[in-house]
C-alpha cells in the first residue's frame, strides 16, 4: 500500500501542475528523439522526462519503457497502461522532473518565442474505448504578481488504431498575446478509467517556430511553383500552387494566434482579409495528411 500511495501522490501532483500550466521549461526539447536513457534500479527512463517509473517499479511494473522500434534513430519512447497494485495507471512521460520530496515538476525546458506548433511521430493502439494524447502548455513568469500565466496550449488526441509511425501537428491556441518564456509536453497512453493494455509510441517532437522576418518579397514569395501575392497586401492575398498538393491554409499573426484557416479545393486560393488588422502574419499550406508544404510571411497594410 505504501507503493500505491507514493504513485498516487506523484501523479495526482504531475497532472495538477500540467492542467494549471504552472511549469517551467528549457529550449530545445529535452531528448526529443528519446535516443538518451538513464538506468535507475531496475527501470529506465528517457533523459530530460519525468515517469511513474520510479513508483510503479516498487511494484515490478514499469508503464514507460525504451523500444528499438523507432522512426528514426536507434530508439522511441514506448508508453502503456498497464494495471499497478489493483489501479489502472496510463504511460506517462512528461518533460521536466519531478521534485519527489516536494512533489513539484522542477524546470523543464524554457523557449524565447512562441512555437507555431508542437510536430512529431506516432503509433496507437488502444485497448477497447481509450485515447492517448500528446499536450503542450506554455506559460510565463508573472514578476510583479509572482504567478505564472498561461500564455497558449495545445493538444493531439488519438482514439484510433494507427499502426505504422505517423506524422501528426498541433496548432497552439494562444490566449495571450505575452511571449512564453516555459513550455511542458504530456504524453499519455490513456486514461486511468479504461482498462490496461492501451500502448502509445513517439518519436521526434519538434517545435515549429514563426520564421524570421523576410530580407525582400522574393524570400517568401516564391517557393517552386507555388506564389503568394501581392505583398503588402490590403484587402486579399492570393496563391496560386498550380502543381502542388494543397489541402488548407492557415494564417496566424506573429504571436501564434491563428487568425485564419479554410480549406482548399482548388489550385488557386483567394484569401480575404478586410476584417483583420494591418501587421506581419504567417501562413502555412498543407497538404491532405496534414503535413506543412510551404510557409512563409507576409505584410498587411491597408
Amino acid at each position: 500500500m505504501k507503493a500505491l500511495t507514493q504513485i498516487r501522490s506523484v501523479l495526482l501532483s504531475l497532472l495538477g501542475l500540467c492542467m494549471s500550466c504552472f511549469v517551467l521549461g528549457q529550449n530545445p526539447i529535452p531528448n526529443a528523439g528519446f535516443e538518451n536513457w538513464t538506468t535507475s534500479g531496475n527501470y529506465e527512463d528517457p533523459d530530460g522526462w519525468f515517469t511513474p517509473n520510479q513508483g510503479t517499479s516498487l511494484a515490478g511494473v514499469e508503464t514507460v519503457t525504451k523500444t528499438s522500434d523507432a522512426h528514426s534513430g536507434n530508439y522511441a519512447i514506448r508508453l502503456e497502461t498497464k494495471n499497478v497494485i489493483m489501479e489502472t495507471i496510463p504511460g506517462t512521460a512528461v518533460a521536466g522532473v519531478v521534485n519527489l520530496t516536494s512533489l513539484q515538476i522542477d524546470p523543464g525546458f524554457a523557449v524565447s518565442s512562441n512555437p507555431i506548433t508542437l510536430d512529431g511521430w506516432y503509433k496507437y493502439q488502444p485497448f477497447l474505448i481509450d485515447a492517448g494524447s500528446v499536450e503542450v502548455l506554455l506559460s510565463k513568469w508573472n514578476p510583479t504578481l509572482k504567478v505564472r500565466e498561461p500564455v497558449g496550449s495545445g493538444i493531439f488526441v488519438q482514439p484510433l488504431t494507427i499502426n505504422t509511425y505517423t506524422s501528426f501537428s498541433i496548432d497552439i491556441i494562444y490566449i495571450s498575446s505575452d511571449t512564453a518564456d516555459t513550455a511542458i509536453i504530456t504524453l499519455l497512453s490513456g486514461s486511468y478509467t479504461n482498462p490496461p493494455g492501451s500502448v502509445l509510441f513517439v518519436d521526434d517532437l519538434s517545435f515549429t517556430f514563426p520564421p524570421p522576418l523576410p530580407v525582400s518579397v522574393k524570400d517568401y514569395e516564391e517557393s517552386i511553383d507555388i506564389v503568394v501575392y501581392p505583398n503588402p497586401a490590403s484587402d486579399y492575398i492570393y496563391i496560386t500552387a498550380p502543381d502542388s498538393d494543397v489541402a488548407f491554409f492557415k494564417m496566424r499573426d506573429m504571436q501564434g494566434r491563428l487568425v485564419r484557416t479554410m480549406p482548399v479545393h482548388s489550385q488557386y486560393i483567394e484569401v480575404d482579409l478586410k476584417n483583420i488588422a494591418n501587421g506581419q502574419y504567417v501562413y502555412t499550406l498543407l497538404n491532405p495528411s496534414g503535413n506543412t508544404i510551404q510557409r512563409g510571411t507576409f505584410l498587411i497594410g491597408k
